[in-house]
């Protein structure tokens, strides 16, 4: 019995534990169902040393219901002395995400090996897209990052 209320006791523990923001900052905005599980997917690997990532994507092809394959932008955002937001790290990248226990996550390599594990690693349709560049727009992901940057860093909250 102590067994047991110990192990509910942690739960809540825990479960308090993670509304706390170590930062002071409040949630961030995600968006609704999956995109938003993505979306926190890639801001907690990615850039995993920031507390301060906002990811956005665009989707490349789901060939399962457990698999996501994706062309992210992640950016690190911070507010400097004037109060006004600045970036930091910025990882711009095709990510294959396998929502499984654990959930795990596959990038390409650099230089040589781009194409390659690209093609090793990503589907057929996916790898198509990302070659000819004609699924994602950079430019339009980094606006909706600093939307999401901007509604979460620089919009007060009430207490």
């Amino acid at each position: 019995m102590n067994k047991i209320l110990l192990a509910i006791g942690s739960i809540f523990f825990l479960a308090g534990c993670g509304t706390i923001s170590l930062s002071g900052l409040p949630d961030k905005p995600l968006e609704a169902g999956n995109d938003g599980r993505v979306q926190q997917y890639l801001e907690e690997n990615l850039i995993a040393d920031s507390e301060n990532a906002i990811c956005n994507f665009e989707s490349l092809n789901q060939p399962n219901g457990n698999v996501v394959e994706v062309w992210a932008l992640c950016e690190e955002f911070m507010l400097n002395e004037n109060g006004s937001l600045e970036k930091g790290q910025t990882m711009s990248i095709p990510v294959k995400i396998t929502f499984a226990s654990p959930t795990l996550y596959v990038i390409p390599e650099d230089g040589e090996r781009y194409v390659p594990s690209l093609r090793e690693n990503f589907s057929e349709v996916a790898v198509e897209k990302i070659l000819a560049q004609d699924v994602y727009d950079v430019s339009e992901l980094e606006i909706r990052n600093m939307n999401r940057a901007t509604k979460w860093l620089l919009t007060p909250t009430e207490e």
